[in-house]
């Protein structure tokens, strides 16, 4: 019985290291230009949107941000962009892909609004937004066997 057990433990543990050791967690990569940047995650007001939740990096000087994308299993970071800083907003235009999509951060709510939509977002450290990606795409492979 204790034999089996063993067996079996040793089993899972084996599984285990090798499902987590291929995840790369965001942590391990090198984000120099946001290091003592703003973190700012947002996500959909209306509770019935299954939109995926938005990670922004902003630099120090908060002149240029950065997406966190998620592929397949790792997070890389999106082209860097300039924004245009206002006394109430900081904006920018994000040209990756096929679609162009002008975010606009409200300074004082942190509401960013988008076409379509807005979303609420909160500000923390980098390193913060940093974990909370790694926590998110750790949450969306839960299910997989493989």
């Amino acid at each position: 019985m204790i034999r089996k057990l063993t067996l079996f433990s040793v089993c899972a543990f084996e599984i285990a290291l090798i499902f987590f050791a291929g995840i790369q967690s965001v942590s391990s990569y090198s984000f120099e230009p946001f290091e003592n940047g703003v973190g700012i995650l947002c996500k959909t007001i209306k509770k019935k949107d299954n939109k995926e939740p938005l990670f922004f990096l902003f630099a120090e000087d908060r002149q240029i941000v950065s997406r966190l994308r998620f592929e397949k299993n790792h997070i890389r970071l999106s082209e860097t962009l300039k924004t245009e800083i206002s006394a109430n907003s900081i904006s920018w235009l994000d040209r990756e892909g096929f679609s162009n999509t002008r975010y606009q951060l409200n300074r004082t709510t942190l509401e960013l609004s988008t076409n379509p939509g807005k979303r609420a977002c909160e500000a923390m450290s980098a390193t913060s937004l940093k974990e909370k990606a790694d926590d998110y795409l750790l949450s969306s492979m839960g299910g997989n066997k493989i």
